[in-house]
């Protein structure tokens, strides 16, 4: 899914002559998801032009789009809250499997949400704003959800209008699908577009929340659960990368505001997962190195010791929560 939401970002601008998806598993399992990711980014033919404005970005800071705080079912989005989850459902108190979500979208034609189905509605706002009163949610569509968004946020731009803006994507349940609309919402809000992501017919209605929290989480959007950061399988890996990357999720998964790199190799480890908050680092054979951001601060520690070690340390930020 990080791949999704970053490689699959730069193919849906028409940016890669090759690439590479880096898992921890066995490297032969990379290349069906790549060869996927690929076919779920493909181009599409040009569009039917219309006066559309184009949404001028800087490649290289990130900001977020500014917008007005807009109730939707009773729950704020927009302004400096954070990307917001929704359910597609009834404005019901959310409970049993839609306990997850922050807030019920009944219909996208109940006010305040906004539809724009293609580029000629986003075309007829660009020429009439006045047309949709201020304080909606605006919401594309239509297909080619990245440049939709992107123009549909030209226009109120070009309008001087701060409305907030839905990410809403219906899919089904294939791994092309899943794929697409992570590379579709970790496009956008990497752009800094989005203060909201409803995902409507993937599974159940708890696995549809999970899944645009996932996909959240993986744009380094918001983090809902501990998030990962492993290196591939390769000669320098200096323990079973595989089996401890499975004992420290079972024993780590509860967390839920915690980042954790789990590096085969001192080499390239540190430099890999430089943004995490603890490491679990291959430091010789049968020994492993533990670090709190960039600072190596527990050596040597033999490997069967070294996942309770690293529990120890996190209790000793104060970080730990009981499963």
């Amino acid at each position: 899914m990080k791949s999704a939401a970053g490689i699959g970002a730069l193919l849906l601008d028409g940016l890669a002559d090759t690439i590479r998806v880096s898992l921890t598993e066995d490297p032969v399992a990379e290349v069906p998801v790549a060869q996927e990711l690929i076919k779920a980014c493909a181009l599409p033919a040009a569009p039917t032009a219309y006066n559309v404005p184009v949404l001028e970005k800087d490649p290289y800071h990130y900001e977020r789009r500014a917008t007005d705080v807009v109730k939707v079912s009773g729950v704020e989005i927009g302004g400096a809250n954070p990307v917001k989850v929704g359910v597609k459902a009834d404005a019901i108190a959310l409970t049993g499997e839609r306990r997850n979500a922050e807030f019920a979208l009944a219909s996208l034609d109940e006010k305040p949400v906004v539809q724009f189905k293609d580029a000629m509605d986003i075309a007829g706002f660009a020429s009439n704003p006045s047309a949709v009163p201020a304080g909606s949610v605006f919401c594309y569509t239509g297909a080619e959800m990245v440049s939709g968004v992107r123009a549909l946020a030209a226009a109120l731009d070009a309008a001087g209008r701060q409305d907030p803006i839905l990410l809403y994507a219906k899919i089904g349940g294939t791994e092309k699908e899943t794929l697409r609309v992570s590379a579709d919402i970790g496009s956008l809000v990497t752009d800094g577009l989005g203060d909201a992501v409803v995902i409507d017919g993937y599974k159940g209605a708890k696995e549809t929340v999970l899944l645009a929290f996932d996909i959240l989480q993986a744009a380094y959007c918001r983090r809902s659960k501990t998030n990962f950061i492993s290196c591939p399988s390769c000669g320098r890996t200096l323990y079973d990368i595989q089996q401890v990357m499975g004992k420290i999720k079972a024993r780590f998964g509860h967390l839920s505001d915690i980042s954790i790199g789990i590096m085969g190799c001192i080499v390239n480890g540190p430099g890999e997962m430089a943004d995490a908050d603890f490491g679990y680092v291959g430091g010789g054979p049968g020994r492993i190195t533990l670090f709190e951001g960039k600072t190596a601060v527990k050596k040597n520690i033999p490997e069967e010791d070294a996942i309770e070690e690293l529990v120890n340390l996190i209790k000793e930020r104060g970080r730990w929560q009981e499963p």
